[in-house]
């Protein structure tokens, strides 16, 4: 299945590439990255993207609102509106455009997943439904009532030109004769002349209906099924003044009811084709439907799920676990979606719970479908190991470095917490290559990054992020040991190089500590850029030394 296709409308572009990655993790492809609102529509109009993430705020003539405005109108794509103010004002303004959700900033993936995922859900329901909606209305625009009024004698006084069609006598012809001369039906079973529906109404004095077996035979002798009512008409009194018959030939609704029959038997089919295992469930949790695929995930035939709370079947517990999705949805009546590695399945399964109507729009229950990612799950992880660490030193690379720990910021200044960032680089690179060649660089190389995991804690975050630059984001940061990071690194380094005088050459290090306490005001980039600026003097004050 193609991947879908998301656009990201953001003037700030570290956000963006941020959401970008993100989005690439998650599996979707983003077609293109803008910050104006002119650029997105003609993007949006170009590429057609499944889905737009849309900041409010925008550079440019136009705001995020009048963008999503156009493309919602123009090309019918959906809209996330991505914002940090969630004031009512700018709400209002915003749910004119008709938005398929709200992403407060700073955002979680798995909420950016979530609320992505019910988007594009809701709007391919949206697009069925207006489908089916146009559907019905050009069925119902294509059938026509016949109608036939008639006085307490039983003669006729109107009939309208649908009733003049099936019954093959015109409105002059029939008017002032009796029903039975014109109305003649017979039951198709007996084939024997069926009772008059307006003496029926004259004599019950109410609304009736014929037999779903009854045949009209027209002025030529055609026979047609129809399907009919007989209603008296009243006065302002209440008195019965005549009868109404409505009728109309149901030759190609019984053809639909054969169409109905073969749809389902077609439908039944598809549901045990589909990869997808699919139950479905009552409000109590109970399985009253399954598939193949599902029989098969389970190890269970239908007729020993039926019945069989949904949390047995999946993951062997007397109760849904925490998280559950469809827990989830029968309390919100929304879709809900969950990831989770199933012991009981011993399978990585995506849940996707969904809910179930009647016709007063009370939940009635969920439709529950797991799709197995094991195989994607194995493949993810052993891509994201190559796309986010250095080959050579096992560290994480650039990538790697700039994802992880913008995501550690954010959370360091969620909680107030001090950052510090170190930049090391290893001094006479070049020098080591040409004499000793470019294996003992390597390996000088491979060596500084082993000093910098014994000094550092395994849960902080450790990058290669050049030839022979170095940096490090340490986790839960406290303002005691990050006085100390400097000290212990030098003396590690300086143990090190007492352990190793007959290599030839020393491991020198230039070192620059950016320390912040509190909430941070800078990105990752600028971090980075004022402990670069730091490691070079400390370079250059060697130099000169």
């Amino acid at each position: 299945m193609a991947k879908k296709q998301i656009m990201i409308v953001e003037d700030e572009s570290i956000v963006a590439e941020d959401i970008k990655m993100s989005l690439q993790g998650m599996g979707y492809k983003v077609p293109a990255v803008v910050s104006r609102g002119e650029e997105a529509i003609k993007k949006a109009t170009k590429f057609r993207p499944d889905l737009v993430l849309m900041d409010i705020v925008l550079q440019g003539e136009m705001n995020g609102i009048d963008v999503a405005g156009q493309i919602r109108a123009k090309l019918n794509i959906p809209v996330i509106y991505l914002t940090a103010y969630a004031d009512d004002d700018t709400l209002s303004r915003a749910k004119v455009t008709e938005p398929f959700g709200y992403l407060i900033k700073p955002f979680e993936d798995r909420e950016l997943y979530s609320v992505i995922e019910t988007a594009l859900y809701k709007h391919g329901m949206e697009k069925k439904v207006k489908e089916s909606q146009e559907w019905l209305s050009t069925v119902l625009k294509s059938i026509g009532d016949a109608m036939i009024a008639t006085d307490m004698d039983g003669r006729i006084m109107f009939i309208n030109p649908v009733a003049e069609k099936l019954t093959g006598w015109k409105q002059e012809e029939a008017k002032g004769k009796t029903i039975e001369e014109v109305f003649n039906i017979i039951n198709e079973e007996t084939g024997e002349r069926a009772e008059s529906p307006v003496k029926k109404v004259l004599r019950e004095r109410t609304v009736v209906g014929l037999t779903d077996q009854t045949i009209l035979i027209a002025r030529d002798g055609a026979k047609r099924p129809i399907d009919d009512s007989g209603a008296p008409i009243r006065d302002e009194k209440g008195n019965i003044t005549g009868v109404v018959l409505v009728f109309r030939d149901i030759t190609e609704h019984k053809k639909l009811q054969e169409m109905i029959i073969n749809a389902k038997k077609e439908w039944e089919e598809t549901f045990d084709i589909i990869n997808e295992a699919i139950t479905v469930h009552d409000s109590d949790f109970n399985i009253i439907r399954a598939n193949k695929a599902a029989e098969t995930m389970l190890g269970k035939s239908f007729k020993t799920l039926l019945s069989q709370k949904c949390y047995l079947s999946y993951h062997g517990t007397t109760c849904p676990p925490e998280g559950c999705p469809s827990c989830q949805t029968l309390k919100t009546g929304i879709p809900s979606t969950t990831e989770l590695f199933e012991p009981n399945l011993n399978k990585y399964i995506e849940i996707k719970a969904l809910p179930r109507f009647d016709k007063d729009n009370n939940i009635i229950g969920v439709v529950h479908i797991v799709r197995d990612f094991t195989k994607r799950h194995k493949l993810e992880e052993e891509l994201r190991s190559l796309s986010l660490t250095d080959e050579l030193t096992g560290l994480y690379n650039r990538r790697g470095f700039l994802t992880l720990s913008s995501q550690q910021l954010k959370i360091a200044n969620r909680l107030n917490k001090g950052v510090l960032m170190l930049y090391a680089d290893l001094d006479g690179m070049k020098w080591i290559n040409d004499k000793f060649g470019h294996k003992e660089g390597d390996r000088a190389l491979i060596e500084t990054a082993n000093i910098l995991k014994q000094v550092f804690r395994e849960s902080d975050i450790i990058a290669r992020i050049g030839g022979d630059e170095f940096v490090v984001f340490p986790i839960e940061l406290t303002d005691k040991n990050a006085r100390m990071l400097n000290d212990r690194f030098m003396r590690q380094l300086e143990t090190y190089n007492a352990g190793r005088q007959d290599r030839g050459y020393k491991l020198v290090i230039s070192v620059g500590i950016v320390h912040h306490k509190g909430r941070c005001p800078y990105t990752i980039d600028e971090l980075l850029i004022q402990a670069d600026r730091l490691m070079y003097e400390q370079k250059i004050n060697k130099k000169m030394a």
